[in-house]
């Protein structure tokens, strides 16, 4: 059985975290254009999804702040039995207790989401954080 994993995009708010997951999600939805994928909540500012590749459930959960849907997310994923989820949370507090209380049966990767003072290099940075998440992904399904 493959390893349980987590990728968790830490951050205060309006940091791009939610925007970070998305471009995390389009990129796994453009390498693996066949893979089912199920809507959990409607997509707006925020999504929750759990997409099937290669047999491996993916639940991806970008409501990280205190109070949100994350922990009743992260449930429906350990019921649907998911082996790697991709979340949101803040910097610390609940959100990361909810994520920390998943060890140790899943292993965590924290990703620090970080506030850019630079507005137009924004959008580079939500690039490159979702590319390092997704080749985290790609190797925990890979191995």
């Amino acid at each position: 059985m493959k390893t349980k994993h987590i990728s968790a995009l830490y951050g205060s708010a309006n940091v791009g975290k939610s925007t970070t997951l998305k471009k995390v999600f389009a990129l796994l939805t453009a390498a693996y254009p066949t893979a089912p994928v199920q809507t959990l909540n409607p997509p707006g500012a925020d999504i929750t999804f759990i997409i099937e590749i290669n047999g491996i459930l993916v639940g991806i959960e970008s409501q990280g702040d205190p109070n949100s849907r994350l922990g009743a997310s992260l449930e429906r994923f350990k019921k649907a039995k998911c082996v790697i989820i991709i979340c949101a949370t803040r910097n610390w507090g609940g959100t990361v207790r909810i994520v920390e209380a998943l060890q140790p049966e899943f292993t965590i990767a924290w990703h620090h989401k970080k506030s850019e003072r630079q507005p137009n290099l924004q959008e580079q940075r939500n690039d490159e954080a979702a590319k390092i998440i997704f080749e985290e992904v790609r190797n925990v399904l890979s191995a």
